[in-house]
């Protein structure tokens, strides 16, 4: 078997533990069948669900800020207001959410089973294996960001491209009103494809960083339980 083959059998293997998916296609076509109509938006899912759970802590944080606050102003006898309590614990617990210490967001939402599941595959492969597996998976890995760059890039000058219009053909008063209602309704239906778009992009390159850190991770655990 070539090293082709041999990366891509790895990165799919790795690829499966990431999903944790448990069972595999027989024939080339199921399985092509299966990496397009099924693995393909499990595995831009998986990134959107590690983006959002963060933000899902925001409320706890801010649930508890604002029990600490009135309690401070209990105490010390100063009255605030609730909407300014609210707006301010909102605005504290998003700034503990982004700021938050390596060791609890570094590796946050990088599954241990995903990890042990293809750990246990690469045990099971010789040694000299392992290390040309590795780099090869590193040449995968800059084409795969280089990709993840592109698609940043190509977002970024539609961005470009709807504050253009929108400053020009919206909000011109060279252009007749009638013109810039219709342009406004293009102009919202833009923005709301760029917004779609901008998500799909940020959970496939997150996807994309957690599938090389479960790879990371798996090749220095079995590095680690090969020396002891």
């Amino acid at each position: 078997m070539s090293i082709v083959e041999e990366v891509k059998d790895a990165m799919h293997e790795a690829e499966l533990a990431f999903l944790d998916e448990t069972s595999e296609s027989r024939t080339t076509w199921m399985r092509l069948g299966g990496d397009v109509y099924l693995r393909t938006p499990l595995f831009g899912w998986r990134g959107f669900q590690a983006n959002v759970r963060p933000l899902l802590l925001i409320p706890c944080y801010a649930l508890g800020l604002v029990v600490y606050l009135y309690l401070i102003s209990f105490f010390f006898g100063e009255s605030q207001s609730a909407w300014s309590t609210i707006c301010a614990s909102i605005f504290l617990s998003a700034g503990l959410v982004t700021f938050l210490l390596p060791s609890r967001s570094a590796t946050r939402a990088v599954d241990v089973k995903s990890v042990d599941r293809f750990a246990k595959y690469l045990a099971s492969l010789q040694r000299h294996k392992r290390v040309s597996l590795l780099a090869a998976i590193a040449l995968v890995r800059a084409r795969s960001l280089e990709r993840v760059q592109r698609m940043m890039w190509t977002l970024g000058v539609g961005w470009a491209a709807a504050t253009w219009f929108v400053s020009n053909a919206v909000l011109s008063e060279q252009i007749p009103a009638y013109a810039r209602s219709i342009h406004a309704g293009q102009a919202f239906g833009g923005l709301l494809l760029l917004v779609i778009v901008g998500i799909a992009v940020s959970s496939y390159a997150t996807a994309i960083r957690l599938l090389y850190q479960t790879i990371d991770l798996a090749f220095i655990q079995v590095t680690e339980a090969s020396h002891e």
